[in-house]
């Protein structure tokens, strides 16, 4: 979601970044057009129910759940991220974000608007992958990948879907390595 935030942004906005970084953020699944109607039921439906947290039992409950989503983390990592992410509810504990944050949106995503849209992008980036994660077996990714007019640099990290969780020092090495090369590269060209 924030990488498909961020390339429309260096895609359309006047004021452009210097350098875009994307991790594991190419765009999400494509939809196929047959699947619209499901999605906006789904939505529709979704907009009138509360949208709740379930209770937890406990903090140990939520690291199981946080580790089924992230099988890379450790039990340590998750149970930090439980810490800072949940609250005391009076039967047990509950997640702190917003649980709207799971409803599908009305539009889903459609891969050759999302290609023509990375084709205006004229600035470097830099793509992270986590190497384990599912995103790196989408059939069209190399598509994807080959529009970026200025796709400058590729980085597989040995994580899955989220090293900003799983590996945050590996993350960040990986971008300050990137920002650093850019650096050197525009030194070079004169930029």
């Amino acid at each position: 979601m924030g990488g498909t935030i961020a390339s429309i942004y260096s895609a359309l906005c006047p004021v452009k970044p210097r350098h875009l970084i994307l991790v594991d953020g190419v765009g999400t699944r494509h939809e196929t057009e047959a699947k619209a109607t499901l999605r906006y039921e789904t939505h529709l439906r979704q907009r009138r129910e509360d949208s709740v947290h379930r209770v937890m039992a406990s903090k140990e409950q939520a690291v199981r759940k946080l580790q089924a989503n992230h099988p890379y983390l450790s039990a340590e990592q998750a149970m930090v991220l439980v810490d800072r992410t949940t609250q005391k509810h009076d039967d047990g504990w509950v997640w702190s974000w917003d649980s709207r944050h799971r409803n599908r949106s009305a539009i889903g995503f459609h891969l050759p608007r999302f290609l023509s849209l990375l084709s205006e992008i004229s600035i470097p980036v830099t793509l992270i992958f986590g190497g384990k994660s599912w995103y790196v077996n989408l059939p069209d990714l190399p598509e994807r990948i080959k529009a970026f007019p200025e796709a400058t640099q590729q980085v597989i990290l040995p994580t899955g879907h989220s090293p900003h969780l799983e590996a945050p020092e590996l993350l960040i090495e990986a971008v300050r390595s990137s920002l650093e090369e850019g650096d050197v590269t525009k030194a070079n060209n004169g930029r």
